[in-house]
């Protein structure tokens, strides 16, 4: 609220606009983990509406556009929770392009890299709910490569380690939905093996646990697919003891 009056005293101050649009942001962070969707959403557009705007008066400024990636990307979750898969995808393709752009500016810039592949995931996951498979296993790859490229130039990074682990995963999906149930399966064991690495390091961690029970649950799903039943059996019920 400081902010907003501080912006309407000089509505057209670039910092202030990116400063009002940083904080909506967080407050669609809190708003989501409580529960409300509504709120979150509201929250996401005043955020894109601002640094829109801000990119509009600062022209090329990267902190601007980046500000306005971010923005982008929060409300197509935001959208896509609402079930409007084409506008959700709309707000990444948006997000991925203006990225594009900084990482041809910036090529160095290993969190704008990152983002990158976040965004093909984000993009591949609407276009498999839309029934695309194969767009979907392409931006799959895409954000596979990526990330598989960033962190082996730094192995001991674990969010580089969680988003390749969990690309791992979609590719699994998309290639079982395409009929390629060697590969799907292939994936979703390297994912199920970093996520046993996760949990070493941190036996507790719900999400953890959670993302453990998620791979094994694919993985009876390929392993039904390719008619291994006694092992699909027992995935499944690795996945309900991991669940509860």
């Amino acid at each position: 609220q400081l902010r907003s009056g501080l912006l309407d005293k000089k509505p057209d101050d670039i910092g202030r606009m990116i400063n009002v649009a940083k904080s909506q942001t967080k407050v669609g962070d809190i708003l989501t983990i409580t529960g409300d969707i509504r709120g979150a959403a509201d929250s996401y557009s005043r955020a894109v509406q601002l640094s829109e705007k801000a990119a509009t008066l600062g022209g090329q400024d990267a902190s601007v556009r980046k500000q306005l990636v971010s923005s982008y990307l929060r409300r197509g979750q935001m959208i896509l929770r609402s079930g409007s898969l084409s506008e959700s995808l709309q707000n990444y393709e948006k997000a991925f392009e203006i990225n594009r752009q900084l990482i041809l500016a910036e090529p160095t810039n290993t969190d704008l890299v990152w983002r990158q592949a976040v965004a093909h995931q984000y993009i591949g996951y609407v276009r498999m709910l839309m029934g695309d498979t194969e767009g979907a296993n392409r931006d799959f790859e895409a954000s596979l490569h990526t990330a598989v490229g960033l962190l082996n130039s730094d192995p001991n990074n674990l969010r580089l380690k969680r988003n390749v682990s969990s690309t791992y995963l979609w590719v699994g999906i998309g290639y079982r939905d395409s009929g390629r149930l060697a590969e799907s399966l292939t994936n979703i064991r390297r994912s199920l093996d970093l996520q046993r690495s996760f949990l070493d390091a941190d036996p507790e961690n719900f999400g953890e646990i959670n993302a453990m029970a998620d791979c094994w649950l694919e993985l009876a799903f390929t392993q039904v697919k390719l008619s291994e039943y006694s092992a699909a059996i027992k995935a499944f019920e690795t996945a309900i003891k991991e669940y509860s």
